[in-house]
């Protein structure tokens, strides 16, 4: 099986964790982090779950290795010079990459250790979204 799924969502980079000392010292999310989060893993769980039963979920079991694409489309700022085709500004590609890995974890796989792989990546310009593909890593089996 592959997952093949264009997510009509904005991305955003995954914040450090902060801490507070009230108390006992705890580290929590920021709540654009969670809140993005939580966008994605329902519409990745919407769109699958059409066709499965939830005793399916996550698709791949828990010793399937494999192979992750993905691509982060963002608005081009007008301050922008217009001869740039790349965004070559904050956030990092791995930031938007641990929130969608983070997002889907329990609904595509059981953890994100399984991802041996990564395929093509890339942050662009252009309609926010995410494209996302996952498929077992054939290299690995």
């Amino acid at each position: 099986m592959i997952v093949a799924l264009q997510i009509p969502i904005s991305p955003v980079a995954k914040a450090r964790p902060r801490v507070t000392f009230k108390g006992k010292p705890h580290a929590y999310n920021t709540e654009e982090t969670k809140i993005c989060q939580e966008a994605i893993r329902m519409y990745v769980w919407g769109e699958l779950v059409s066709g499965m039963s939830i005793g399916e979920f996550p698709v791949f079991g828990k010793e399937v290795p494999l192979k992750l694409t993905a691509w982060f489309y963002v608005k081009k700022p007008k301050s922008c010079p217009k001869l740039r085709t790349l965004p070559l500004v904050k956030p990092d590609l791995n930031n938007f990459l641990s929130l969608l890995q983070d997002a889907i974890k329990g609904v595509v796989y059981h953890d994100d250790s399984q991802i041996t792989s990564f395929g093509e990546m890339g942050k662009r310009y252009g309609e926010p979204h995410i494209v996302l593909k996952v498929e077992p890593d054939k290299e690995a089996i």
